[in-house]
């Protein structure tokens, strides 16, 4: 009798090899494309994690450089082949080794010059250039697989002669056909060339006049290429250069093979090392088509994959959430649910994403999904069936089984589809169970889906297992796909079989045969889905409310800060104008002082009203708007009720303040506030305290500010962005204490930081003028300001 076969390998049940095929499609050159067909998984999670580095790395490097890769070598095995047992190589195969040896050289220094990957550049920088071996074959061969003249003193002599002696025969040949051609005796008149001789074409009947010998006949027969005997001799001579020519090119080619035969291993080496990068690389560009992540590598038998998407589904996957492991509780998942609804698809995503770690790819699922590294995958998926080896569907299922219980161990992973299916319902639930209970109290991980009740309550019901199903909307009978673990699912066949027009009064008597127990387990198992279901939606809401709120109170912040920044600008300026009014007033004291000295009443009564000009100007002017308060404004104080001589409160200050005067039919208000006049909006003023003495009708000057300003601002450290706002509360310390310039040491660096100060300078109101400082200051690392 014949021995069965195997159970079908993993792999294969899996789909490995397709998507293996994808990424071979993603290789540059042959070599790598080998590789990509026969990539197996590791089997160890330090050479996995290793294989998931390079594959990161890849990406790394594609983002930066999307279309690299190794393309243009051809196979050379063969070349290299013949080379060892010494036989001589012709043109073209030694301009294909040179094409291949370029191609090496290239893509090494592009991974190695790339600088996202450390460990592909220092692997690539072992690829030997081979220049002697270049530099030999480029002296020989010319880019179009002709031998150079110079490839040997020789053949460039022979060469030479080879032209001198082709040009004495074309001379000769053409004063003949010269003559001959008015005597009518030539077919055409013109010289050709048959068997690597020249000759002229005579009409057949004029064939005696010009005695010689004949090479060939037209297909006609009317025309006899002949060689004039006076011609032979040199065309004796030609043929004998060429053949000359033709050894030494043998000669010189010959000598070229052996210097290939030397480095024949070295080029070898290139190819693999070659090969080896461009799948790390093909491995990078599958992730990026795949939208693929790294996944996490753990020591423990668990997994968890997030928004899990089967790869040869392309956009039609529905991302599924799987995990497994001790962690989670349990080693086995039971997945139940209708037929078509995804229970496959859900068993083959866990195994092929596990196959494809294994293999160094990354992972089409979310950021976070972690897997193990299993020692063995075993799946029975499909029916394995067969005539010619009398297998039913169960036997099938049975031998792939049967293999998992003798090589399973703690580090491997069983999958099984419609485990114990294809017999009798309660035998196979019963075996199913036993099964499962065997595998997971060795500590192997298993998954299997399944339509029998039974296998469900056991699930539901022993502490290593736990229970999924795959998602069916019960109105329209349509699977959805998405697997829910924690949640037993039902097969739903007695309404699909009446959405499938199977007649009412049969579905009923069948409804009416199943057990109690079991309409019991189906009704609760229902309500426990639209319980999660209910649940699934308020927690999308609540989500949802939340980032609207998140997103309402991120704006009002931002709102607060622009008003905030507002608020501070308009108040440096108000401080500024109040320097500069201070300054003015000083300057109209000075020269009432000395008027009055002189006597003269008219010029001291001119500089009175200038002052108070100028100060009516300054009052006018100042109206810096106020920040939003972060604090809720309750108690504002009502427009009307608002009137000169007030005490108010106002948003943003300690200070309480006084109306001086109304505006803008009471819009805004003229106040002061510590000795300084501000004009406010009416929504500033959070309260009114009470009357007040008369507002005053001259102005205090500021306090000076107690931090003293030193003559030397050290910026270092200051970003470019944050350097107007630096400059801007020292020169107005500077104004405060009455200086008159100021130095700013920003460096020298890249120069951002200067840029930033001067242009902030240009054009400031405080400023006079601005130059770079003297050698002995720093140059143009420091920055001198005149003030006004």
């Amino acid at each position: 009798m014949t021995e069965p076969a195997g159970p079908v390998p993993s792999a294969v049940a899996l789909e490995l090899p397709a998507v293996l095929s994808a990424l071979a499609e993603c290789c540059g050159f042959g070599g790598s494309v080998a590789l990509a067909l026969a990539l197996e998984p590791a089997g160890s999670a330090v050479d996995v994690e290793r294989l998931q580095q390079e594959t990161a790395e890849a990406v790394a490097v594609l983002a930066k450089v999307p279309g690299l890769a190794c393309s243009g070598p051809e196979e050379i095995e063969p070349v290299l082949e013949r080379a060892r047992i010494g036989a001589v190589l012709d043109q073209a195969e030694l301009l294909q080794l040179r094409g291949s040896i370029s191609a090496f050289h290239r893509f090494g220094r592009a991974l190695a010059e790339c600088g996202q990957a450390p460990d592909l550049a220092r692997r690539a920088g072992r690829i030997d250039p081979l220049q002697s071996l270049a530099g030999a074959i480029d002296r020989v061969i010319d880019q179009h697989g002709r031998v150079r003249d110079q490839a040997s003193d020789e053949l460039a002599s022979l060469r030479a002669q080879i032209r001198v002696r082709r040009a004495d025969l074309e001379t000769g040949f053409g004063k003949l056909v010269a003559r001959l051609g008015p005597q009518g005796v030539l077919s055409e008149t013109i010289f050709t060339v048959r068997g690597g001789r020249y000759v002229i074409p005579l009409r057949r009947e004029s064939q005696r006049q010009v005695p010689g010998v004949v090479h060939d006949l037209s297909a006609s027969g009317a025309t006899a290429y002949v060689e004039p005997l006076d011609m032979v001799e040199t065309n004796n001579q030609l043929r004998s250069l060429q053949s000359g020519a033709r050894s030494e090119e043998r000669r010189v080619l010959a000598r070229l093979s052996e210097r290939v035969r030397e480095s024949a291993d070295a080029v070898a080496a290139n190819w693999r090392l070659a090969s080896a990068l461009d799948l790390i690389l093909a491995r990078g560009k599958l992730a990026l088509l795949q939208q693929a992540v790294r996944p996490g590598i753990v020591d423990s038998n668990r997994f968890d994959l997030k928004a899990a998407r089967h790869p040869l589904l392309g956009d039609e996957a529905v991302p599924i959430d799987v995990r497994l492991g001790e962690r989670e509780g349990f080693r086995a998942l039971v997945i139940t649910g209708s037929n078509a609804g995804g229970k496959t698809v859900a068993l083959k995503t866990v195994g092929l994403l596990h196959l494809m770690a294994a293999c160094g790819l990354q992972l089409p699922a979310a950021p976070g999904s972690v897997v193990t590294v299993f020692d063995r995958v075993f799946a029975d998926i499909g029916d394995q069936q067969s005539i010619t080896q009398n297998l039913s569907t169960f036997s099938s299922h049975m031998r792939s089984l049967a293999d998992a219980l003798r090589r399973a161990g703690p580090r491997s992973l069983v999958l099984a589809d419609e485990i114990g299916a294809g017999t009798d319902p309660a035998e196979g639930a019963a075996l199913a169970a036993a099964i499962i209970d065997e595998l997971t109290g060795r500590g192997t991980a298993v998954v299997a889906t399944t339509h029998f009740g039974d296998l469900k309550h056991y699930a539901i019901s022993h502490a290593r297992s736990q229970t999924a199903s795959v998602e069916f909307d019960p109105e329209t009978l349509l699977p959805k796909y998405r697997l829910h673990i924690g949640v037993a699912g039902s097969s739903h066949a007695l309404e699909i079989a009446r959405r499938s027009g199977i007649p009412a009064s049969v579905c009923d008597r069948a409804s009416s045969g199943i057990a109690s127990e079991q309409r019991d387990l189906d009704a609760l198992l229902s309500d426990m889905r639209r319980q999660r279901e209910e649940s699934a939606m308020a927690r999308s809401e609540a989500d949802a409310a939340r980032r609207e709120a998140q997103s309402q109170l991120a704006g009002t912040e931002r709102e607060i800060a622009e008003r905030q920044r507002r608020f501070e600008d308009e108040l440096s300026r108000q401080r500024a104008a109040s320097r500069r009014l201070l300054r003015e007033m000083e300057a109209l004291a000075r020269r009432q002082a000395r008027a009055a000295a002189g006597g003269n009443l008219e010029s001291v009564r001119g500089i009175a009203r200038e002052a108070r000009r100028r100060q009516a100007e300054h009052d006018e002017v100042s109206a810096p708007a106020q920040p939003a308060d972060s604090t809720p404004r309750l108690r504002r104080a009502p427009r009307a009720s608002a009137k000169p001589g007030d005490r108010v409160e106002l948003v943003g200050h300690q200070q309480s303040g006084r109306i001086l005067s109304v505006h803008r039919g009471g819009a805004e208000f003229l106040v002061v506030v510590g000795g300084l006049r501000q004009r406010v909006p009416a929504d500033a003023i959070l309260r009114v305290t009470g009357r007040g003495p008369d507002a005053p009708t001259s102005r205090r000057p500021p306090r000076t500010p107690t931090n003293p300003v030193p003559y030397r601002v050290d910026l270092h450290g200051v970003f470019p962005d944050n350097a107007g706002v630096e400059v801007d509360r020292h020169l107005d310390r500077a104004i405060a204490m009455n200086r008159r310039s100021v130095v700013l040491v920003h460096g020298l660096g890249s120069g951002a930081l200067r840029d930033a100060v001067r242009g902030h300078l240009r054009n400031h109101p405080l400023v006079k003028d601005y130059a770079m400082g003297p050698p002995s200051e720093g140059g143009d690392g420091v920055t001198v300001v005149d003030l006004r």
